[in-house]
This record gives C-alpha cells, structure tokens and sequence, in this order.
C-alpha cells in the first residue's frame, strides 16, 4: 500500500472520529443513559446475548442508574428499554400521547392503502373513529355472542386432532394446530 493511500485512510478515520465525538457533545436533547460506544451499522446489538431479557438486565444494571430507563441503538431505530414498573407507569401517565403511535412501516403502508387500516393506522382522529366502528359493529356482545358456536366447534376440532395425535403416540405440534 502506498503511503499516500495510507495517509488518506488514517487522516479519514481521524476526522470521522473527530465528527462522531463533537455531535455527541453537541446534543441539546436531555436523554436516558446509554452505553458509550456502538457499532455503525449494528448499534448495539452487539451487546444482547442468545438471552435478551438477561443482556437488558445486566446493561439497565449498569448504565441505568436506578432511572429505569435505557436509551439503545438497535440497527437504525432508537430504542428506549423501560425496566422498571414506575418507570414504566410514569411513562404512560405522563407521556403517552408521545409513545402511542406505531412506528412507520412501508410494507404496511402500501398493504393497507395508506396506513387507512386500524392496525397500521397512527394515532389521531382517523385511527380513534376506526377503532370505535370496529368496537361497535365487530367487538359488540351480540356480534362476539354470535360467532360463540364458530369459536367452539374450531376448538372442539382442535383437541379431537390433538387427542388423536396423542393416542398415535405421535408428538402435538400445538404451533401447527394453532
């Protein structure tokens, strides 16, 4: 490798470093605690184990500071871990109308003509008039009240194909009866 070339790369990954570290003193955002460093494209992702729910344990331990509250990069999306029951009800008592909305997902928004669907649909007045019409007329006693010999007769199918898998001495796959 020519010096120059070697030159040019070091001098490059200097002032990326120099940029990194400067936009981070620069952040006016008062925000949870985080871990230091994380990878460009990965985030931190490389911090949680085959075990999730331990990896995020042991990093609220050591960086949360009894806040009860994580700041992770995950991929491209910010990810904020709640580790704590009061955090948790403080977040929903006291901001909910800022996390109440689903993140946008461009495969859905195509499938569902815009977002248009009570699934997909962000909070606001759209989403609040579709969720009441899909109460209303789907989720009434009456219309759950007539769908009540459906659900039993699937259920009734269900264990009889169970049952007889069992007495084959076959193994249940409950995830294929399901």
């Amino acid at each position: 490798m020519s010096p120059f070339v070697f030159a040019g790369a070091v001098g490059m990954l200097l002032g990326f470093l120099y940029v990194v570290k400067n936009r981070r003193g620069k952040s006016k955002l008062k925000l949870p605690p985080s871990p230091a460093w994380w990878l460009p494209l990965l985030g931190h992702l490389h911090l949680i184990g085959r075990l999730p729910h331990r990896s995020l344990h042991e990093l609220y331990l050591r960086y949360a500071g009894g806040g009860g509250l994580l700041l992770l990069q995950l991929g491209r999306r910010r990810t904020l871990v709640v580790s704590t029951a009061a955090a948790a009800a403080d977040l929903f008592k006291n901001h909910d109308l800022a996390f109440s909305s689903r993140p946008h997902n461009a495969a859905a928004h195509k499938q569902t003509y815009g977002s248009r669907n009570v699934s997909f649909s962000p909070y606001g007045d759209h989403w609040r008039q579709a969720k009441r019409i899909v109460v209303v007329h789907l989720l009434s006693a009456r219309r759950v009240e007539a769908f009540a010999p459906v659900r039993e007769a699937e259920a009734a199918a269900m264990v009889s194909r169970a049952r007889r898998a069992a007495e084959a001495g076959e193994a249940v796959e409950l995830r294929e009866l399901l």
